[in-house]
């Protein structure tokens, strides 16, 4: 099942029952109860009553469940929308049937399609992280960034910056609107790209980025820096850096926002074996 899925339903019972299913996916079941602590709710079984239909949201437990929601822009929102329109309780008085009906179909207007990487570009782009983020630091698609918030976010240079946006246009990963860059879809879509694409050479550019700023990077009491070798069983490695893997993961897709204010680049993690 992907996001595409999720596009006709109109029921918010069962938007949310299939947005849960693409969050737990990876735990091949979905954790009722952990979403509902999520949510910060006091009852472990409220969201699965509210999905069987005994139990209604108020408007409190509709923006925590939105909050909850690790979904992409703008999935949240039609959640929301079709609450809205399925309960007119939680409604204010000047969102009509037909006002919120216009608003869903405008939240709809803005999904698209991750932006596949073709194999003539997937390799300059991914070896080149001052491509990567400078389009992590370019905002929502309806908003977008201004020049200004680029660097602000960066913290590169005005000439990485502006040779970056020239890249990223010119293979239609951004564009521009009345002085602003919109990123084109909400993520550059990576799945199946093998080793050779230049995931090699970005590890190498890393690396090297690492090893010459090393004293700095170890001096700041701010930076989580950690070295660690263990033995375990040869027979668990492979689920061990799978664990490990979708640990990270949680982590980042908790605290990502297309709208925030700086870029986290140091996340830089790896797990291997001679």
């Amino acid at each position: 099942m992907s996001l595409n899925n999720l596009n006709n339903i109109k029921s918010p019972r069962e938007f949310l029952k299939k947005s849960l299913g693409l969050m737990y996916v990876k735990k091949n079941r979905i954790n009722f109860a952990d979403f509902s602590r999520r949510c910060n709710f006091a009852s472990r079984g409220f969201v699965s009553e509210y999905l069987s239909g005994k139990k209604r949201l108020s408007s409190d437990s509709l923006q925590k469940i939105k909050k909850a929601l690790k979904l992409q822009r703008p999935y949240p929102r039609i959640f929301e929308l079709l609450v809205l329109l399925d309960q007119e309780e939680l409604r204010s008085r000047y969102q009509t049937e037909a006002k919120l009906l216009n608003k869903l179909c405008e939240a709809r207007s803005l999904i698209s399609k991750p932006v596949s990487l073709t194999k003539a570009n997937s390799k300059s782009l991914i070896s080149n992280e001052t491509l990567i983020q400078v389009f992590a630091a370019s905002g929502t698609i309806e908003e977008g960034s201004s020049f200004d918030d680029l660097l602000q976010r960066t913290k590169l240079s005005t000439k990485d910056v502006e040779q970056s946006i020239e890249i990223l246009i010119k293979n239609n990963i951004l564009k521009i609107s009345e002085g602003r860059y919109l990123p084109v879809a909400p993520q550059i879509d990576l799945d199946g790209l093998c080793a050779k694409t230049g995931f090699p050479d970005l590890i190498t550019n890393v690396s090297k980025k690492i090893a010459k700023n090393a004293n700095t990077i170890s001096a700041n009491k701010s930076n989580h820096l950690f070295y660690s070798a263990f033995s375990l069983s040869r027979s668990e490695v492979f689920k061990f850096k799978k664990d490990l893997k979708e640990a990270v993961f949680e982590v980042l897709d908790n605290y990502q926002k297309d709208e925030g204010d700086i870029v986290v680049e140091q996340v830089f993690l790896g797990a291997w074996h001679n």
